[in-house]
């Protein structure tokens, strides 16, 4: 979706990292409070006060788009998870004019189901047993090595 290299390099940097704050959480905090914190202080989040660059809206977008994929409580796409949220007012108006816009450079500002997207569905219905040994080896290479012991040392403590 994104035809821009470098926007495209930067979202796939950022997305390295997008929930890496809640699985360093989860050791410590149940997943409510993880969750809770994490939409508290992500810009990502529109319920996160701090300002929100382009950036951060890109990947509010692909975070919305993304969730049918791997949520099934939540079908909806972007565009009609942000019609939504304009429904209830739960968007400003600038906020949501702005989603609307990336939505239009994406080409997703419509309705539609991603259960229409059959690789994307293949591919999300594949990952459905994922482990903490999965996700330690994912994480490697965003820690540094002191960090990635201690996250290890966890684990092996909670199980």
């Amino acid at each position: 979706m994104i035809k821009d290299q470098e926007l495209l390099t930067a979202i796939l940097e950022r997305a390295k990292w997008h929930d890496v704050d809640k699985l360093v959480m989860y050791m410590a905090l149940d997943q409510r409070l993880s969750q809770e914190h994490h939409v508290q202080m992500q810009p990502h989040h529109l319920e996160c006060m701090q300002e929100k660059s382009e950036i951060d809206l890109l990947e509010t977008v692909i975070d919305y788009e993304c969730s049918p994929y791997t949520k099934p409580d939540k079908p909806l796409n972007a565009y009609d998870f942000l019609n939504k949220l304009i429904s209830m007012n739960l968007v400003e108006t600038t906020t949501a004019n702005r989603l609307l816009e990336i939505m239009h450079t994406l080409g997703i500002d419509r309705s539609y189901s991603v259960t229409e997207d059959q690789d994307g569905m293949a591919y999300a219905n594949s990952l459905t047993d994922i482990t903490e040994e999965m996700i330690l080896q994912e994480t490697e290479g965003y820690t540094d090595p002191a960090l990635e012991e201690w996250i290890s040392a966890q684990l092996k403590k909670h199980h």
